[in-house]
């Protein structure tokens, strides 16, 4: 019965391997079915965002079509009206990135877009042939000033910002040339009172030695209470020089000001006003580039070259100038509030008006921004007004900041 057994068991385990070799297999084909699927699945989404995409290239060469038809439509008689606005046209075109055959798959999307723009560039042809010289430099120079008449308006609150920035870090200087003569002053203040300074030094090294010298004496005293010898000598004499030091040291520390701490003071106040001036230094060098640009220097110039180019425009294509300038996209200023200085005395106030400040700033943040490296930026403001009020916290609580205007 033993053999029996022994082959039954035998067989069992034979049957068991088979069976679970037959399972992995059954799993790993359901798992490749179900990567299929997912792979399916993706497939799927990108075909259906490609799709989309499509559709929306589809329509945005179906409008630049009808935009071509309206301008033929609209201007006219009027060439350089057509030139300009066949021209604007094209080019916002052509800086839409998508705006490529290669971004469709069939061949009749591609066909339509090349047809549409070939519609364009013949019909800026036809119509700059109608033109004369001076007017076809005109009409490039109208297409031109559409582009960047909003880098003139921001170059004009630049400008304006400059004038201001300049007026403020002449103050600045001023105040740091000030600040810098009281520096010297007190360090000479400093110097000349070397000698009292010395002097309560050793007023207060000669009361520390009387005390330790009466309580030596105060010891040796407690040490012979039952011995008919007479109290030291060193009791008295050391509680009277004790104390004519200590009144010395406490009239000459009374009488000499904290020259050290004065001066520390006065050294964060200087740094932080260079910073300042830095900052606005910074600030009035941003339009530097449009300047050489555009070839002016001042507002005024500025101000002359955008009349006279608006004017030009609106001679040449009428009420469609009144829409550029209306789309023409507008000069945004916010203002930055920068913390440059915090002494260390208003340490926590400045933590304390960092919090109020800046909503949602923990005491860990503000105790980061009060320690770390200056300047650091505190928060954004979108109204002057806004900014002065975050101002005045910082001016009660001690630190010293900078508003510093962006043109956006």
């Amino acid at each position: 019965m033993a053999p029996k057994r022994d082959w039954v068991d035998y067989v069992n385990v034979g049957a068991n391997v088979i069976q679970t070799a037959q399972l992995d297999g059954i799993n790993s084909k359901i798992r490749e079915m179900a990567r299929i699927e997912l792979m399916k699945e993706f497939r799927e989404q990108q075909e259906a965002v490609v799709a989309e995409r499509e559709n929306l290239l589809r329509e945005m060469v179906f409008t630049c079509s009808e935009h071509l038809r309206n301008i033929e439509e609209s201007s006219g008689q009027n060439p350089a009206q057509a030139y300009i606005r066949a021209t604007h046209a094209k080019r916002l075109y052509e800086q839409v990135p998508q705006m490529k055959t290669s971004e469709f798959r069939q061949f009749e999307d591609k066909e339509r877009l090349a047809n549409a723009l070939r519609s364009y560039d013949r019909f800026i042809r036809e119509n700059a042939a109608r033109l004369k010289p001076e007017e076809l430099k005109e009409c490039d120079q109208c297409v031109e000033h559409i582009f960047n008449r909003p880098e003139l308006l921001k170059l004009i609150s630049a400008q304006e910002l400059a004038e201001d920035v300049g007026d403020e870090s002449q103050t600045l200087s001023e105040r740091q040339r000030a600040k810098e003569a009281e520096l010297v002053k007190l360090e000479e203040q400093q110097a000349s009172t070397a000698f009292n300074q010395g002097l309560t030094t050793v007023c207060g090294a000669c009361a520390f030695i009387s005390f330790c010298g009466l309580a030596t004496g105060g010891l040796v005293s407690w040490s012979t209470v039952n011995d008919t010898t007479e109290t030291p000598w060193l009791i008295p004499l050391s509680l009277i020089v004790g104390f004519i030091s200590t009144f010395a040291y406490a009239i000459l520390k009374s009488s000499s000001p904290n020259y050290p701490k004065q001066i520390a003071v006065l050294k964060g106040e200087i740094n932080a006003i260079k910073q300042s001036v830095v900052i606005k230094k910074t600030e009035a060098d941003q339009h530097k580039a449009l300047c050489e640009k555009f070839g002016v220097a001042k507002t005024n110039e500025t101000r002359h070259l955008l009349l006279e180019r608006d004017t030009l425009l609106e001679k040449m294509v009428g009420d469609y100038a009144k829409d550029v300038v209306t789309k023409a996209s507008p000069v945004v200023t916010s203002f930055e509030i920068t913390l440059v200085a915090v002494p260390d005395d208003k340490k926590i106030s400045v933590i304390k008006a960092l919090i109020d400040a800046k909503p949602g700033l923990g005491l860990a943040e503000a105790k980061t921004l009060a320690e770390g490296v200056m300047p650091c930026l505190v928060t954004r403001c979108d109204t002057k007004e806004e900014a002065e009020k975050i101002a005045a916290l910082f001016d009660k609580a001690g630190g010293q900041i900078v508003i510093k205007k962006c043109i956006s």
